[in-house]
């Protein structure tokens, strides 16, 4: 099945680059690319971090590093959307999202993970962010990804974790 043949294409240890897509749109903005870099990847000296902790949480055995390349600050692209996107359907926002920033940087499948932070005027059907179970994407409400808890769980979808009590094959 083809779920189960992506989540065989993330790893759960080894060396993973993760891009964060920030959304700038008409409806607004939300952190600097600046500040996304420093609460995922530490480059500012954010020392409790995606990276870190899942560096330790791993004993040193899954890493994460910054996607690099022209117009990426810090692992950071900064996607500009000319819409008023508050009303978009997440699924919409991440097609259109993902064809713009292939537009400038090439294929996404380059990475291992795709964060995707959405402006703060977007809602996420009530949810702090979604993730792709064993995929590569996952997508943020504005301030949510900056706390470590909530980048934590979500990269564990990617990963291809599952809620307590639900068994995924990688969890076998």
């Amino acid at each position: 099945d083809a779920s189960r043949q992506r989540s065989d294409e993330i790893p759960l240890d080894g060396r993973m680059t993760v891009i964060v897509l920030r959304v700038v749109s008409y409806d607004g903005y939300g952190q600097s690319a600046a500040t996304l870099s420093d609460d995922i990847f530490g480059t500012k000296g954010d020392a409790v971090n995606l990276a870190s902790q899942y560096r330790a949480c791993s004993g040193g055995k899954a890493q994460f590093f910054a996607a690099r390349g022209e117009k990426i600050e810090g692992g950071v692209l900064t996607i500009r959307v000319p819409h008023m996107i508050k009303n978009w359907k997440t699924l919409a926002i991440n097609v259109y999202v993902v064809k713009a920033a292939e537009a400038i940087v090439g294929p996404m499948s380059q990475w291992t993970l795709h964060m995707v932070v959405l402006p703060p005027t977007v809602a996420i059907g009530g949810f702090a962010a979604v993730a792709q179970n064993g995929g590569p994407r996952s997508t943020f409400r504005d301030k949510f990804v900056s706390m470590i808890l909530v980048q934590m769980h979500e990269i564990g979808h990617n990963l291809g974790m599952s809620h307590s009590g639900q068994i995924t094959d990688k969890e076998e």
